[in-house]
C-alpha cells in the first residue's frame, strides 16, 4: 500500500504533500507497532508473574477502561474530521465550536456521570473492593477525553510526527508503570493507576509541542450544537466498538458469572493475544483514514477497496498459518496450556479481520459525515455480541460465535450503507 501510485493515498495533488502523508502513515504505523508490542509485554508480564486470578482482575479493569477509551475515540474521530488549519478554508459566518472548551465541558459531564453511576455497575465487575478501582477509572476518564480531542485535532491538521510520538510515549510509560507495580509487589488494585496514569503524563510531556501545533492554529468547521450531535453519534459507535474489542472481557464476565477466575483469565489472555495485532493497528489508524478519505473525495472508493483487499488477504494468510502454529504459539507465550485446538485460534484471527474491516468502513462513513450509518452498524454488532454470548453452547463455542458473528453483521450494515450511497450518486 505504501508503494502504490500517489493518486491512491494523497491529501493533495502535490508530490510533496503526498510524500509527507506517506511518511506520516509510516510513522504512525511504526509507533502503533511499537505500542502494540509494549501492550503485549504488559499483558504477558502480568499474566506470567501475577498469576491467573490477579490477571483476571487486571484484565477486567483493562477491558472496562479501554472500553471507555475506545468509546471516546469517537471524540477523536470527529475532531479529526472537523479540525482544519485556520487558513485552510475561508471563514464562515456562523459561530463555530471552540474545540478545547467543548472537550473540557464534556470531560466534566462524563466524570460526573461515572461517579454517580459507579455503584450500579462497578460491583458487578469487581465483587471485592470495587471502590478501589473506581477512582483510577474516574481520573482516566477525564484524561481520555482531553487526549482524544487533542489527538483528533492533531490528525485534522496532519501533525503526524507528534501523533506518532504520543502513541509511543503513552505505551512505554504504561509498560514502565506496570513493571514497577510488579516489582514492588503492590496490591492488584494499584494496577488501575498504572494503566491510566500514562495518559495525563503523555499530555504533560508533549505540552510544549502541543501548544506550538494547536494554539491559535486550528479551527473546528461546525457549530457547538452540530459538533455535540456528531460527537454523540461517533461516541455511541465507538463504545459499541469497545464492546467488540477491549470491552469484550467485561461483557464475557457479565454473561458468564460462574466461570472460575483462572479459566476466565486464560480465555481472555488467548483472545487478547490472538486478535490484538490486526485490530489494534487498524484502530490506531482510524483517524488517519478519516482524514485520507475526507481530503481525497475522488479516490476514496478506490482506497477503500485497496485497504479492504489487503485486510482480507492478510486475514486468510494468518488463518492458514494459525492452523499450523496458532495453538502451540499461544501456549508457548503463556508458559502453559491456555488453548486446546487450532480451530479456536483460527476463529480469533477471522474475528480480528472482520473487526478491522468494520473500522475501515466506519472511517469511510465518518469522512462523509454519515454518522448515523456509522453508528448503526457498530451498535448492531455490539448488541449481537451480547446476544450471541447467551446462546446455549460451550464457553468456547459462545465466544467464537460472538466474536465472528457480531462484526460480520455490523460489516453487512456498513456495506449496505456505502453501496446505497454509491447507487444514489450514480443515479
Amino acid at each position: 500500500m505504501l508503494k502504490s501510485p500517489p493518486a491512491t493515498l494523497p491529501l493533495a495533488n502535490s508530490m510533496s504533500e503526498s510524500t509527507r502523508n506517506r511518511r506520516g502513515f509510516q510513522g504512525i504505523l511504526l509507533a502503533t507497532v511499537a505500542a502494540g508490542i509494549a501492550g503485549y509485554v504488559v499483558t504477558w508480564i502480568v499474566f506470567r508473574f501475577a498469576g491467573s486470578e490477579d490477571y483476571a482482575h487486571f484484565a477486567v479493569f483493562w477491558s472496562a477502561f479501554f472500553l471507555l477509551v475506545g468509546g471516546f475515540a469517537g471524540v477523536q474521530q470527529e475532531y479529526s474530521r472537523a479540525t482544519t488549519e485556520i487558513d485552510a478554508q475561508p471563514a464562515r459566518s456562523e459561530r463555530r465550536a471552540t474545540g478545547w472548551k467543548f472537550a473540557v465541558v464534556l470531560a466534566g459531564l462524563v466524570v460526573a456521570i461515572v461517579i454517580v453511576s459507579s455503584p450500579l455497575w462497578m460491583p458487578t465487575l469487581f465483587r471485592v473492593d470495587w471502590m478501589m478501582w473506581t477512582w483510577p477509572f474516574v481520573a482516566g476518564t477525564a484524561a481520555t477525553i482531553i487526549m482524544s480531542a487533542t489527538a483528533g485535532s492533531l490528525y485534522g491538521i496532519g501533525s503526524w510526527k507528534l501523533i506518532a510520538a504520543m502513541i509511543a510515549v503513552d505505551a512505554f510509560i504504561r509498560l514502565a508503570a506496570v513493571a514497577t507495580v510488579l516489582v514492588l509487589e503492590a496490591p492488584v488494585e494499584v494496577y488501575g493507576w498504572a494503566i491510566v496514569a500514562p495518559i495525563p503524563l503523555t499530555l504533560i510531556v508533549a505540552l510544549p509541542w502541543l501548544i506550538r501545533a494547536l494554539r491559535n492554529q486550528t479551527k473546528v468547521d461546525t457549530t457547538s450544537r452540530r459538533l455535540s450531535w456528531n460527537v454523540g453519534r461517533t461516541v455511541i459507535a465507538s463504545l459499541a466498538t469497545g464492546v467488540l474489542v477491549s470491552g469484550f472481557p467485561a461483557v464475557l464476565q457479565s454473561s458468564s458469572p460462574n466461570v472460575e477466575s483462572a479459566v476466565f483469565g486464560d480465555m481472555i489472555f488467548a483472545v487478547t493475544l490472538a486478535r490484538a495485532p490486526l485490530i489494534v493497528t487498524v484502530m490506531a489508524l482510524q483517524s488517519f483514514l478519516v482524514v485520507q478519505f475526507r481530503n481525497n473525495p475522488d479516490g476514496k472508493r478506490r482506497l477503500l477497496v485497496r485497504i479492504g483487499t489487503i485486510l482480507v488477504a492478510s486475514t486468510i494468510a494468518a488463518s492458514v498459518l494459525c492452523i499450523v502454529i496458532g495453538e502451540p504459539l499461544l501456549n508457548f507465550v503463556a508458559g502453559r496450556t491456555v488453548v486446546n485446538g487450532s480451530l479456536f485460534t483460527v476463529g480469533l484471527v477471522v474475528s480480528s479481520g472482520l473487526v478491522a474491516l468494520l473500522q475501515v468502513t466506519g472511517s469511510y462513513l465518518v469522512s462523509e459525515s454519515r454518522h448515523s450509518a456509522y453508528s448503526l452498524g457498530l451498535v448492531l454488532a455490539a448488541i449481537s455480541t451480547v446476544a450471541l454470548l447467551e446462546v446455549d453452547l460451550t464457553l468456547i463455542g459462545r465466544v467464537t460465535l460472538s466474536l465472528i458473528g457480531a462484526p460480520a453483521l455490523g460489516l453487512l450494515s456498513h456495506a449496505a450503507a456505502i453501496l446505497t450511497r454509491r447507487a444514489t450518486t450514480r443515479a
